[in-house]
């Protein structure tokens, strides 16, 4: 019998056959049922990876990824076995068409991403460990639900690393994913401050 296919690259066909669908759109709750057993790594990479891709993003793609991803993380750190979405969650959609787009996207990055994760580490990925990943996979979540512009990056890095280690029993991508995700969340915090700071300056240079 032959191997099955290693988790990236299955992640890659199965989103594949649903942008294939004829349908005029692709729901949350489709991807998640496509992807019900292979856990909760999978869902943070599919969640994440679209906002770790440079270039143009699509307009509130971090909304519409974050707050699944913020909700599927708190699930981790409760200790539940398998994700489950609420029903307000596995509605939202996106257009047939623009998911084929995100999942061509996201392909060449997948297929990259499987030549360099393998098991390691996997103290990292005992099921304490993963619940407190789950904890600062929420922060990130939540820091991504309220990026501003260029702020999503580091955060869809951070957290697609985290989901690859999860899935690959791969402490070091864990480690790289809890390092960039730090970062993605100071750098926020550093946009955050900087506009409040120009606010401010604004306001006083108007005399108000």
């Amino acid at each position: 019998m032959a191997e099955p296919a290693p988790p990236s690259g299955g992640l890659a066909a199965v989103l594949e056959r649903l942008a294939a669908l004829e349908r005029e759109r692709i729901s949350l709750g489709e991807v998640a049922d496509a992807l019900r057993d292979r856990g909760f790594g999978l869902l943070f990479v599919v969640l994440a990876l679209p906002n770790a891709i440079p270039g143009p993003a699509l307009p509130g793609l971090s909304i519409l990824t974050g707050l699944p991803l913020l909700f599927v993380a708190l699930e981790l750190a409760l200790g539940k076995k398998e994700p489950e979405l609420p029903r307000w969650i596995r509605r939202r959609s996106m257009t047939r068409a623009g998911f084929g787009r995100l999942v061509e996207r996201m392909r060449p990055t997948l297929d990259r991403l499987e030549r360099v994760i393998r098991p390691r580490y996997r103290n990292l990925t005992r099921r304490k460990a993963e619940r407190l990943l789950g904890v600062f996979t929420a922060l990130v979540a939540l820091s991504l639900v309220f990026s501003l512009p260029t702020g999503n990056l580091l955060l869809g890095i951070g957290a697609t690393a985290l989901g690859l280690g999860l899935m690959e029993r791969d402490g070091g991508a864990i480690l790289v994913g809890v390092a960039v995700g730090t970062l993605g969340i100071a750098w926020n915090a550093l946009l955050f401050w900087l506009g409040s700071e120009a606010f401010d300056w604004a306001w006083a240079l108007l005399g108000w």
